[in-house]
């Protein structure tokens, strides 16, 4: 085989892989449904679409990773139990247009369950029923809530998560990222900066251990005044390696 004809079976390759990839995005444009997630419709709790904009239940198995990752970004959850089924609300605020993407993971070790939603920025909130993670009794801890936009850049952007069972007020501040690794950690350190203002540099969370697949909190209390923020977190890998994730997120008035 010449390397000319070789070099244009492969373009050939990548070209129907890129088409392919391009009309399963549009096949899934209008589904809330996370397509990396097989879904199960043949089970009552399987993770399949439940309406027009919500997609929700459990799945078989996970990806395997060690690396850092963003899990959560709440407000403050005490006095709130999300192992007891009922109605919550879901709020969020923004300054942008464009929809909103609301996603419920398990952060239980080999249990997978996901709820995604997306709807415009205008509603401000959803009524999230949590029949399914109550009947698996997962705890509020075990429950990582995000919500995120597309700024005008493509960039994500996340909105911390104000939940409260429907009928009460939401509690806002201060805020809680948690955070989820594959791996054992020696230790975390975070940096908070909003704009060219340096509010934390490098602080320790100092609450080791920390174990592989269990959740760790950060609190931002340093957060009053509207804007974007950008988060560093980076994890002391007990194998002396590390592992880092970054993020932005919107606090507004």
């Amino acid at each position: 085989m010449s390397i000319s004809y070789t070099i244009h079976f492969l373009i050939a390759i990548i070209v129907g892989v890129a088409v392919a990839g391009v009309e399963a995005a549009a096949q899934d444009a209008s589904s809330p449904c996370d397509p990396s997630i097989r879904q199960n419709p043949g089970h009552p709790q399987g993770y399949q679409q439940r309406s027009d904009s919500l997609c929700e239940g459990v799945y078989a198995t996970g990806v395997s990773s060690f690396s850092l990752t963003l899990a959560s970004l709440t407000g403050p959850l005490r006095d709130i139990d999300l192992g007891k089924s009922g109605n919550y609300r879901l709020e969020w605020k923004t300054t942008m247009r464009g929809d909103v993407r609301i996603r419920a993971d398990s952060l239980r070790p080999r249990f997978y369950y996901r709820m995604d939603t997306a709807r415009p920025a205008s509603e401000a909130g959803i009524t999230w029923k949590n029949a399914i993670p109550a009947y698996h009794k997962l705890r509020t801890r075990e429950i990582g809530l995000l919500a995120m936009q597309r700024d005008e850049t493509g960039k994500t952007l996340y909105l911390p998560v104000r939940i409260s069972p429907e009928g009460q007020t939401a509690l806002s501040t201060p805020y809680h990222a948690m955070i989820f690794s594959g791996a054992d950690i020696e230790e975390v350190y975070w940096s908070l900066d909003r704009g060219s203002e340096q509010l934390v540099w490098e602080r320790a969370v100092n609450r080791s251990p920390y174990m592989a697949r269990q959740p760790i909190t950060i609190q931002f209390d340093e957060v009053t005044e509207p804007g974007t923020y950008h988060v560093t977190i980076t994890a002391e890998l007990r194998n002396g390696m590390t592992n880092a994730v970054e993020f932005d997120f919107l606090h507004a008035n």
